[in-house]
């Protein structure tokens, strides 16, 4: 996905076929210049990335809606009438790699927030919403 004098991401796909098919994603990250593969919590100063990014993907997921009719992504109401399981939007485990511009792309596996017509779903996270909570400020910058 990415090779850069800083990052390099590698992505593996899953595909399991039977009567339907499934797509599964994982992402990992390596920063080269620290040696390490990075996770959320190592992005990020303390626990509040776990809000900011979910009303971050929330409000994206409205934005995508209200722009295109055909994008759906699971609501209370799937929630409450129990066709589906609601899961945290932003986990410490949640899936992620850094894009060409350093900026953060969450990934989530297809079925677990929107029907499977939706795929793996990716939501890009602007810089202007990491930078406050980033362990260093100009981390995603180098």
């Amino acid at each position: 996905v990415l090779d850069d004098s800083r990052f390099l991401v590698i992505e593996r796909n899953l595909t399991q076929t039977a009567a339907d098919s499934y797509t599964e994603k994982k992402f990992d990250t390596i920063d080269k210049k620290n040696g390490v593969v990075l996770s959320l919590p190592l992005l990020f100063k303390d626990n509040s990335y776990y809000s900011v990014l979910t009303n971050e993907v929330k409000a994206q997921m409205k934005k995508k809606v209200k722009e295109n009719a055909n994008n759906y992504y699971w609501t209370e109401a799937d929630f409450k009438d129990g066709g589906v399981k609601e899961v945290p939007l932003i986990t410490k485990n949640s899936q992620f790699y850094i894009n060409e511009n350093h900026e953060l792309v969450l990934v989530y596996e297809q079925f677990a927030i929107a029907p499977g017509y939706m795929g793996t779903p990716e939501f890009v996270i602007p810089k202007s919403v990491t930078k406050n909570i980033l362990a260093s400020k100009d981390y995603l910058n180098n």
